[in-house]
């Protein structure tokens, strides 16, 4: 009889908890918030952009949220499948494909603006964020493949901050040679306070075939040595991008800042320099360069995936 009555005591607990004490968590319930911060330095390759931005990235149970801004891009969004920001699968060191789209909400000009996600994730979908694979990546016109980027990792990098930057027309009236040529082109530079440089833009319907892309010292009058090669890649319709991404010497950031690098787009056609760029402007001298030099049609200079 004692054993009963001990057996009907424990029942009523346990029948009172249910009613009362509420549900015991499943060991896989738990919440997450962290913080990160959006930069071009994250792209791959890296693009040097002076806009900025950060997310709040939240998962309780399977439900994710996202709660972001951004301002000051170098050019407007490009949307793509309906939206200029997305969520792309891939860890810190590759490109992936979209998995889900963001709601955006820009201002006129489309440089700055908020953004928002909120989706239940699969077990599977759990796994890859718990396991840092998760990207979110604002698209532009300038930066097709993305301007601003963070990894969804509470172990996402910080940047110090950008003391200079330069947006500067590439123009074969530059050279101190004579060129005949159409060509046209860009470049943004940005040098940040813990000395990292980082330069990207584009070149199109140059007359030649491209050699290099460099950084060269000398006066905005003169050619001179060459400091730096670039990163070149080809895309579609003749358009090449170049990317530079160095931590500079005390000397390198002083000829810098002193205005004597320019960069020299070198081709068959023109050996000594096609389009020129002086990078002693002022700090966002083209604070629009993509849309002065190639106007407003998202598709002027190519077309682009959106990874």
């Amino acid at each position: 009889m004692k054993h009963l009555r001990f057996s009907s005591i424990v029942l009523a607990v346990a029948l009172a908890c249910s009613l009362g004490c509420g549900d015991p968590v499943p060991d896989d319930v738990r919440e997450v918030t962290y913080n990160v911060e959006l930069a071009g330095d994250n792209q791959l390759p890296a693009v040097a952009t002076p806009a900025t931005g950060d997310m709040e990235v939240q998962l309780t149970d399977r439900l994710l949220t996202i709660e972001g801004s951004f301002d000051g891009l170098v050019s407007r969004l490009r949307p793509v499948d309906g939206s200029s920001i997305h969520i792309h699968v891939g860890d810190m060191d590759e490109n992936g494909p979209v998995v889900f789209p963001v709601s955006v909400s820009a201002d006129d000009d489309e440089r700055s603006g908020t953004f928002s996600l909120t989706e239940t994730l699969t077990s599977d979908q759990v796994r890859l964020f718990d396991d840092g694979m998760y990207y979110l990546n604002i698209h532009t016109n300038a930066y097709p493949q993305g301007e601003l980027r963070g990894q969804l990792d509470e172990d996402a990098p910080e940047f110090p901050r950008v003391s200079e930057s330069w947006g500067v027309e590439l123009s074969p009236d530059a050279q101190p040679h004579v060129v005949t040529s159409d060509a046209e082109g860009w470049l943004w530079a940005i040098l940040r306070t813990d000395d990292t440089f980082i330069v990207s833009g584009a070149v199109q319907d140059l007359e030649g075939d491209l050699n290099d892309v460099v950084i060269g010292r000398a006066t905005d009058i003169e050619t001179g040595p060459t400091v730096f090669t670039l990163q070149t890649e080809e895309r579609i319709n003749g358009v090449y991008r170049f990317f530079l991404d160095r931590n500079l010497t005390d000397t390198q950031v002083d000829d810098l800042e002193d205005g004597l690098y320019f960069l020299n787009v070198l081709t068959d056609e023109f050996p000594q320099g096609e389009l020129r760029g002086n990078l002693d402007q002022a700090d966002g001298f083209f604070t629009n360069i993509w849309e002065t030099i190639f106007g407003d049609d998202p598709d002027t200079i190519e077309e682009a995936p959106p990874f």
